[in-house]
């Protein structure tokens, strides 16, 4: 049986999910850890943006939201999407697996948070959901995160409100038999690569 190089990229491109922006939510959202907004992951790209900083009476403004990774799926990425404001030299986004955010951010301990990261604009346009992982002090974890529920904190230590865009990457969990198929794949590619060099 003779596999073409077409037939094989066909092949893997229908095990790979299709990307684009599915879903989006914007506005001033809750500064209360224990009453977060709650949204539920859509597939593929799903924007969060709003602002965090100080307001002009110098009162802080942090933001809470928990995102609902529904089963099938996992978040691979967090990409620091255009738009992204870096203030104050540093920004901050934690995570703690569940509903709620209990780490008071006042503490200074960033124990309980299952990673954390401060970012400047030298990271702008990556995906920080890894090096979120190694946040010192916290539980630590490696990605993707599994379904389930998981409650953001965002914070900038600018005097002024500054914009984040933050793209979470909702993906499948590959299935035995698509890790199956794309191996094969890639063996048939490279044995008719090896009996096309004789």
């Amino acid at each position: 049986m003779k596999f073409s190089l077409p037939l094989i990229t066909a092949m893997l491109l229908a095990t790979t999910p299709a990307w684009g922006i599915s879903h989006t939510e914007t506005g001033d959202f809750s500064d209360n850890g224990l009453s977060p907004n709650a949204f539920v992951l859509d597939p593929g790209i799903n924007v969060i943006s709003a602002r965090v900083g100080f307001h002009p009476d110098e009162t802080v403004d942090r933001d809470y939201f928990s995102l609902t990774v529904p089963g099938g799926y996992v978040l691979s990425s967090l990409v620091l999407g255009s738009g992204t404001v870096v203030g104050g030299g540093a920004s901050f986004v934690g995570v703690q697996a569940g509903p709620v955010m209990t780490v008071d951010p006042l503490s200074g301990s960033p124990e309980g948070l299952l990673g954390w990261a401060h970012y400047g604009s030298a990271f702008l346009g990556t995906d920080i959901l890894g090096f979120m992982g190694f946040g010192p002090g916290s539980t630590g974890y490696t990605p993707p995160l599994a379904a389930g529920t998981y409650t953001f904190w965002v914070q900038d230590y600018s005097a002024a409100l500054i914009p984040y865009v933050y793209e979470f990457g909702v993906t499948p969990v590959p299935e035995p038999g698509v890790v199956w198929l794309m191996l094969a794949g890639g063996i048939l590619l490279g044995l008719s690569r090896l009996k096309s060099a004789d």
